[in-house]
């Protein structure tokens, strides 16, 4: 399971004042110059794209930090930007969270100039349509949710430990073919995962919400979790699961089940549905040899 490699710590910058642009006052000389870089860097950006210029300064208090070594941009919707232009700026970048902004389109991720990317969480956009990180080799988490996302390539971001595309209308998801396990999650997208073609390298399906009739898990061999809650199933297959240990199948049409080869199953959620007698006493003997049952 993806965790995060950098903390929460706000980003710091400060933006120098107008005299040090025209290398006014005293001090070091070697301070003023590098000074004077970064403050037409910032001058650069704000001109390029006025919005993020404003995000970065919002996050600004005391640290004087230069664009180049700033790591982690994080703005909610407090502030308003329809594009990331200028965010090259920011080569050292490692995580980028812009949610709930005015960002709308095709955005194009300029990992050529930001190679550290790690970490990218462009939720809840204006009407983002499309995303395009394939150059970010080293992106390792990619979240996207809420936006009018249709078709997306992740197949040369082999990195990818945690990817989650859900409230989309996705038709087309290209996933990576390398050999990282990775988590996916596509609830409220109606997505037809008998499209992915290396079924084993999810160790985390999602796919709740889905209007699902049926599902076949017989190529996600080294499932670990599975959540297909709020569908239409009248049953699940996990026969070629075994490494399976949470499953959550809430609010289906199932009536039974039979968990026979899964050795490592710790939780099952079965609420909310028509569970036949047997069901439930097949259930009650999983209970009682350690297995939490919710039903």
């Amino acid at each position: 399971m993806y965790k995060p490699m950098l903390g929460n710590s706000k980003l710091h910058f400060i933006f120098l004042a107008t005299f040090l642009l025209f290398g006014c006052g005293g001090g070091n000389g070697n301070n003023d110059k590098q000074n004077n870089v970064n403050a037409m860097k910032l001058s650069d950006l704000h001109n390029i794209n006025s919005g993020l210029s404003a995000c970065i300064n919002e996050l600004a208090e005391e640290s004087d930090t230069p664009l180049d070594e700033i790591t982690r941009v994080s703005c909610g919707n407090n502030i308003a930007f329809d594009r990331l232009e200028g965010i090259e700026f920011l080569t050292n970048l490692e995580v980028i969270y812009i949610e709930e902004n005015g960002l709308y389109g095709d955005i194009d991720i300029p990992c050529e100039k930001i190679q550290n990317l790690i970490e990218l969480n462009l939720s809840a956009g204006k009407g983002i349509t499309g995303i395009n990180v394939s150059e970010c080799y080293n992106l390792q988490k990619l979240v996207a949710q809420g936006n009018d996302i249709n078709k997306v390539d992740l197949s040369s971001n082999e990195n990818l430990q945690y990817i989650d595309f859900s409230y989309n209308d996705l038709g087309t998801l290209e996933l990576p073919a390398g050999s990282e396990m990775y988590e996916l999650h596509i609830s409220n997208t109606s997505f037809d995962i008998s499209n992915i073609e290396r079924k084993d390298l999810i160790s985390f399906l999602k796919v709740s919400h889905n209007h699902l009739t049926s599902i076949d898990l017989t190529s996600f061999t080294n499932l670990v979790s599975f959540d297909a809650s709020h569908n239409d199933l009248t049953e699940i297959d996990t026969t070629n699961n075994p490494l399976l240990q949470e499953v959550d199948i809430d609010s289906n049409n199932i009536e039974d089940v039979v968990f026979s080869n899964n050795p490592q199953l710790k939780t099952i959620s079965i609420k909310y549905n028509p569970l036949s007698t047997a069901a439930i006493d097949y259930l009650d003997s999983l209970s009682s040899s350690g297995i939490i049952v919710s039903r």
